[in-house]
């Protein structure tokens, strides 16, 4: 369009050059015709020129546009690739933080795996030391297992021979021991006829009449009927008694008229209960099975309408007894445990699903007079008692009692203080004690006691009791008690710690004890100085002899040559 602007106003120009110069133009026609021409040829020329350049103008303008297009797309891409670094720059921002938060994350995850790396390598080192230990406590079972066939052999052969012993005739057969009746400390006929509080009995619960009657009598003329009528209820009276700590023989009737009806006779006293359990005796006429049970255990089915007639002979220092039903000579059952020390009280009940009656005649305590024999002639230097533990066999066929088994009781021969075989006695629990009772003649004298002992490790109590007249706290407080004690892992003589001992050693311990003073004398090793002298004591005479071990975890401690004489 420039270029047509420009060829418009040369035209213009020319024809106002021609306008104004006309008569010019006229007189010299002839002159000017030819350069009009030339002119025209040269307006020819500028209009070609023109249409060329108009027509270059149109190729640059659509060159430009498009030119100008291509600049549009260029920027327009341009925008989005900036658009797109910027949005990259933003996410490597993003992933850099990313990455920084990785980064922190793994060196926590390794500084993790580093510390159970070691706690791993620390449970393998426990784990080694519990294996090589498990490996030492199986090679030691396997030894306690083949003792433990051993016994077992030697019991079946004891069972064999009582079954032949049962087989053979009445009277061909030895009367069990037995106490033989000594002093009555307690004695119940029920012959009166007004109420049983009247007699020093306590009503502590009734569910029915307590009275005495004449019909329904075992021995007598009288006999007491307590009566249940309620079926949630029970009938019980209680009555205190002298304390029994000593052997005593304990003889009561029982009937009843029902099943579906518990008729008992208890006799409780100190503790009363030992971990939520009935610490004393029971005995009764069951509604549960029908049976004749004593403690736990159910024996037979009773009768109805029948007097029993039950006769215990109780050892509180042992913490046991045997029941005879009927037969005064051979017992039903032998060494039954209770966990209490000593009774002072008595209780018949009765109780039933519905209603019903039971019935209880001839209530008889005394003390065992056999039991109760006094060495008052011991010679000096006779010897009462003696365990060498020269023997493979079980410690009860020895006489002695088990009254709490922790573990294994056993002789062997790997660890001996003389002869060929002494008493080991493993704790393998962390809570209760394994502990054996012998009974002895009474000693009211002077005496001596021998006797060695050792322990395998520390924490562990390898004791020896002496035990007697004044009753039984936590099964030492009021005898004599010698022991390698797991406190502060001394030797000690009642309360007092002597010395600290040495592990897997034998120590010789000496008691003279003098019982009249009420006091003993201790020596260890060296039999000419004593370690201590007139340690005091509560009781007046001693007819016990206790061996214990107890730990924190488990072990063993070990007796071996133990004897008992009398002194001058």
């Amino acid at each position: 369009m420039r270029y047509a602007w420009a060829a418009v106003v040369l035209v213009g120009l020319l024809a106002t050059s021609v306008g104004v110069g006309g008569g010019y133009f006229i007189f010299n026609f002839q002159n000017t015709q030819s350069q009009l021409e030339e002119a025209k040829n040269q307006a020819k020329a500028l209009q070609q020129i023109v249409g060329s350049l108009q027509n270059n103008e149109k190729k640059l303008v659509a060159e430009r546009d498009n030119i100008e297009a291509k600049i549009v797309t260029v920027v327009d891409k341009l925008g989005a690739v900036n658009s797109s670094l910027s949005s990259n720059k933003k996410e490597n921002q993003d992933l850099q933080v990313q990455v920084t938060d990785l980064k922190m994350q793994l060196q926590e995850v390794a500084a993790g795996l580093g510390v159970r790396i070691e706690e791993i390598k620390t449970s393998s080192k426990v784990r080694d030391v519990q294996i090589l230990n498990a490996t030492k406590q199986i090679e030691e079972s396997k030894k306690i297992i083949e003792d433990l066939r051993k016994q077992i052999a030697d019991m079946s052969k004891q069972i064999a021979d009582l079954r032949n012993e049962a087989a053979a005739p009445r009277d061909q057969q030895k009367p069990s021991a037995t106490c033989t009746p000594g002093d009555t400390v307690f004695q119940e006929d029920f012959e009166y006829t007004d109420d049983l509080t009247n007699h020093g009995w306590i009503q502590l619960s009734t569910a029915g009449p307590a009275q005495t009657q004449p019909d329904i009598v075992a021995q007598g003329s009288r006999a007491l009927r307590l009566n249940d009528q309620s079926s949630s209820g029970s009938t019980v009276y209680a009555r205190s008694i002298s304390p029994l700590e000593r052997d005593s023989q304990v003889e009561f009737l029982l009937r009843t008229e029902q099943y579906g009806q518990s008729v008992a006779l208890q006799l409780w006293g100190n503790p009363t209960f030992v971990d939520s359990r009935f610490a004393g005796i029971g005995v009764e006429l069951s509604d549960n099975n029908r049976s004749f049970r004593v403690q736990d255990t159910y024996y037979f089915i009773h009768q109805l309408n029948n007097w029993y007639r039950v006769k215990l002979i109780v050892r509180p220092a042992l913490q046991s007894f045997d029941v005879y039903v009927d037969d005064m000579n051979f017992p039903l059952a032998k060494n039954i445990k209770f966990l209490g020390t000593s009774f002072n009280r008595i209780t018949m009940g009765t109780a039933t699903g519905g209603t019903g009656s039971g019935y209880w005649d001839g209530i008889v305590i005394r003390n065992c007079a056999d039991q109760q024999k006094v060495i008052a002639t011991c010679s000096p230097d006779d010897i009462v008692f003696q365990d060498n533990f020269e023997f493979t066999d079980a410690l009860t066929s020895h006489g002695w009692v088990s009254i709490s088994t922790a573990g294994i009781a056993q002789t062997q021969t790997a660890i001996v203080a003389e002869g060929s075989r002494a008493l080991r006695l493993d704790d393998l629990g962390n809570s209760v004690v394994n502990y054996y009772v012998h009974p002895l003649p009474i000693l009211n004298g002077n005496f001596q006691v021998d006797y060695y002992t050792q322990t395998e490790q520390y924490g562990q109590t390898v004791a020896l009791y002496l035990q007697g007249d004044q009753g039984v706290v936590d099964g030492r407080s009021k005898g004599i008690r010698v022991e390698l004690s797991e406190l502060n892992r001394n030797f000690f003589a009642q309360d007092m710690p002597q010395f600290v001992y040495q592990l897997n050693k034998w120590y010789h311990v000496r008691l003279i004890v003098k019982t009249p003073l009420q006091s003993f004398d201790i020596y260890v090793d060296d039999m000419d100085k004593p370690i201590m002298t007139n340690i005091k004591f509560l009781d007046t005479l001693f007819n016990r002899l206790a061996l214990s071990t107890a730990t924190a975890g488990t072990g063993p401690g070990y007796w071996d040559g133990i004897s008992i004489k009398c002194l001058p």
